[in-house]
């Protein structure tokens, strides 16, 4: 095949996925957008949500839940790293637990260190008695 006749390939091969329906995608224009993109828009090629995913889900098909100790259970789309902590936890997903020596069992949301310590504890975990 010539490399003019390849380029008008491609050229029509992307003019086709471009003129799929709203909410459908695929080589063949046969494939739903997933459920759980906002408005059901997604990109005509893979099908990757175009403009975010619905409530508390990310990743690039909207297919992964926000971890539950997200503050209002609020993350990044794309990465699924909580924009912020509930109380008590640190950690880009929020996956760990502030030590129990922590004053009121807070700690700062990004490096686990507390912001004050129990009676009794000290250092940056309040591991010191």
């Amino acid at each position: 095949m010539s490399l003019y006749y390849e380029s008008i390939y491609i050229l029509n091969f992307i003019f086709i996925l471009e003129n799929c329906p709203d909410r459908i995608y695929g080589t063949n224009c046969n494939l739903r957008c997933p459920a759980n993109c906002t408005g059901n828009v997604c990109g005509k090629i893979v099908g990757s949500c175009s403009i975010g995913c619905q409530g508390d889900l990310y990743g690039s098909r909207c297919e992964f839940s926000c971890s539950t100790n997200c503050q209002d259970s609020n993350c990044n789309p794309r990465t699924g790293k909580c924009t912020e902590c509930k109380d008590g936890y640190y950690g880009d997903m929020c996956e760990s637990a502030c030590s129990t020596r922590c004053k009121n069992g807070e700690c700062n949301s990004r490096t686990g260190k507390c912001t004050g310590c129990k009676d009794g504890y000290y250092g940056d975990l309040c591991e010191e008695s």
